[in-house]
């Protein structure tokens, strides 16, 4: 199910809004864990201390937000979130197979919900960018540059300042997963979050860029980490119809021009299976639709979807 947990109510600008920040570290607790897991926990702590590529970073997490629209933050550790994913993923067949109770799994859930990041790019000309991932998360699926809110040397645990890091974030991505290194204009779409695939909340922002998909594929191609990032990148016309058709996996029509990439009815290439999505990624585009054509729109656009959608933040 995808979450709408938050909707500003304006155009609204990272600057502009207000956080509170508790530098308590959030963690995974034994006794929030479905016995029939309790023996995971050391065994999946192990598997993540022999893994070289992980970093144990500190990573900011989502506590709710105010009547008065201040979003709350905490923190958490990078092993703390992977523990819970992967606890949550084995929780998930155990609700299926009946070993798990929905109080208990529930329960696994709120241990702590980490904040991470959708920057939903639009080019000058009219085009939403959305790569194709590599990886070993969630491969094969397209979305707009996105990552972890991870900090650690350039800031103190006491004196964060997540609106520095949402911001840093949305650079440090673009360039990454774009090539794109200038100026930009970056709102406020709102706050998502995902319950079935990630289990986390994403921070999402719109972005436009200044120039036109033709030089955002030119950048991409001569990014060494933008093609690690993604096999290639797709650009679908910034409009209702043609997002929706993307987000229900029906997307017709050229993907990437100067890749000949080309989808008839969501099938890419002549392939034989439709493409993946993520639904915090869905998640980013219903918030982006509410900001640019309001929540009427927003609310029709989210009806009748591949996923369940909690419309709360649009009431």
């Amino acid at each position: 199910m995808i979450v709408l947990e938050y909707v500003p109510e304006e155009p609204t600008r990272i600057e502009d809004m207000d956080f509170t920040y508790n530098p308590a570290v959030r963690g995974v607790k034994k006794k929030d864990i479905p016995k029939v897991l309790e023996g995971r926990l050391e065994e999946l702590s192990e598997a993540f201390d022999r893994n070289p590529s992980f970093r144990n970073n500190f990573l900011p997490t989502f506590e709710g937000i105010t009547p008065k629209g201040t979003v709350k933050t905490g923190r958490t550790r990078f092993k703390q979130y992977f523990l819970k994913r992967e606890l949550m993923r084995e929780a998930k067949v155990g609700r299926l197979e009946g070993t798990v109770s929905s109080e208990a799994y529930h329960r696994l859930n709120r241990t702590l919900n980490v904040l991470s990041t959708i920057h939903v790019t639009t080019t000058a000309d009219g085009y939403s960018v959305f790569g194709h991932r590599k990886g070993e998360h969630l491969p094969n699926t397209y979305l707009s540059p996105a990552g972890f809110l991870d900090f650690n040397s350039d800031y103190s645990t006491i004196d964060l300042d997540p609106r520095d890091l949402i911001m840093r974030n949305v650079y440090d991505e673009i360039s990454e997963e774009l090539g794109y290194e200038g100026q930009m204009d970056v709102h406020v779409s709102g706050i998502c979050r995902d319950t079935e695939e990630s289990f986390l909340s994403c921070f999402v922002t719109h972005v436009d860029l200044p120039v036109g998909y033709r030089e955002v594929e030119r950048l991409w191609r001569r990014s060494a980490s933008a093609k690690k990032e993604h096999a290639h990148l797709i650009y679908v016309r910034d409009e209702l119809r043609e997002l929706r058709a993307l987000m229900t996996k029906r997307f017709n029509g050229v993907g990437n021009p100067e890749q000949n990439i080309l989808f008839i009815r969501g099938v890419p290439n002549g392939g034989d299976e439709r493409y993946g999505l993520i639904e915090n990624g869905v998640g980013s585009i219903i918030l982006h639709v509410a900001q640019r054509w309001g929540r009427d729109a927003a609310r029709t656009f989210s009806s009748r979807m591949h996923y369940l959608v909690d419309r709360q933040g649009l009431i």
